[in-house]
């Protein structure tokens, strides 16, 4: 079980050797809102699909807007446009950044 409030108390920013600060959850999105950033949503439960798109809003609960989204099979990587939706923040097990890159293990 992974959920947002758990990744509040999780996620760490570095921005200063000497500093640790905190980053919330809605810090992250509202700064890949600001960048136009493309995301991917990993849903909580369902671990066959993902969800790709321009996230263009949000609330305090975490509820998404996304726009040009599509699913994701990851299986298959088949894609499946759905256009714009909103997704409720508790479908949400992660959010990061759609061009992130997983180094070679």
């Amino acid at each position: 079980y992974l959920s947002i409030n758990f990744l509040t108390l999780c996620i760490y920013t570095n921005m200063n050797k000497s500093n640790n600060t905190m980053l919330q959850p809605i810090q992250l999105l509202f700064s890949y809102l600001e960048q136009e950033k493309r995301v991917q949503i990993w849903l909580y439960e369902n671990h066959s699909t993902r969800i790709e798109g321009d996230i263009i809003g949000f609330d305090e609960y975490m509820n998404c807007v996304l726009d040009n989204s599509c699913e994701i099979s990851v299986k298959s990587g088949e894609r499946t446009k759905i256009g714009r939706i909103m997704l409720k923040g508790d479908n949400i097990a992660l959010v990061r950044d759609a061009k992130f890159k997983a180094p070679p293990s």
